[in-house]
């Protein structure tokens, strides 16, 4: 399995040559490992290689499909989704005791298998109508309207017209994200404009929907990897810079 975490990855098998771009997944079935691959400037890749036996094993389990051998040149391409994404870059942070380390790269092996060789949700789905699409366009605009006060998945539904189940997987279907990904994800991109301008943390918790400052900083943590309350002396030291300049 090869990963294109950043820029350009070019593998050559052989008979074939796999190019992929940043956010793409490649994998396929082999015999063999001989393989010239070629990273652009600045590219970051992830490439996993497997052997039969735990191939097999997982067959065997029923965690992987149990034809899977049987289509040895077949190669399966798909988009990094956020998980994938995130799972990769675990299996590559080096911040972990071997223990611990070892525990995630086995499971995040695993689970990055699952999802190569599973089928696209989307493709699972039922079909929807003009009359649904726009629906669930209208259930997003919603969203984005009511950041500080959100419309519980039920309140949604009936503002739209949709039935829980169309409102829940459709809305992922067309946008990626769950209704609470994508209301989370809303919040803390306003939150991060908003502390750029100098609003203060406690004032922007609450402006985009959080009742407990304390909550809205382990939030925002957690999405972009830095404290609310560094937004702003981010900015200041950068406006020193262009100043000085």
């Amino acid at each position: 399995m090869i990963f294109a975490l950043d820029g350009k990855v070019e593998a050559d098998l052989g008979k074939t040559v796999i190019r992929i771009n940043k956010g793409n997944s490649s994998s396929a079935c082999r015999m063999d490992l001989n393989a010239n691959i070629s990273l652009h400037t600045d590219s970051i890749m992830l490439a996993i290689c497997i052997d039969e036996l735990f191939i097999e094993k997982l067959s065997g389990q029923g965690t992987l499909p149990a034809d899977i051998k049987k289509h040895p040149h077949h190669l399966i391409k798909k988009d990094l989704t956020a998980k994938a994404q995130s799972i990769s870059k675990n299996i590559l942070d080096n911040s972990q005791t071997p223990y611990i380390k070892r525990l995630l790269l086995e499971a995040g092996i695993v689970e990055l298998l699952i999802k190569q060789h599973q089928p696209d949700e989307i493709n699972m789905l039922p079909a929807f109508s003009n009359a649904d699409k726009a629906r669930l366009l209208e259930a997003k605009i919603i969203v984005e309207q009511n950041l500080k006060y959100p419309c519980s998945l039920i309140e949604l539904s009936r503002k739209t017209g949709l039935n829980d189940f169309k409102l829940k997987k459709g809305f992922k279907a067309l946008f990626g994200s769950t209704v609470f990904g994508y209301l989370a994800e809303r919040r803390m991109n306003l939150a991060y404009k908003l502390l750029k301008e100098g609003r203060s943390v406690s004032d922007v918790a609450e402006t985009v929907g959080y009742k407990n400052a304390h909550h809205f900083t382990a939030a925002f943590k957690k999405h972009f990897d830095l404290l609310p309350s560094k937004v702003s002396k981010l900015m200041l030291i950068l406006m020193g810079c262009w100043a000085w300049m």
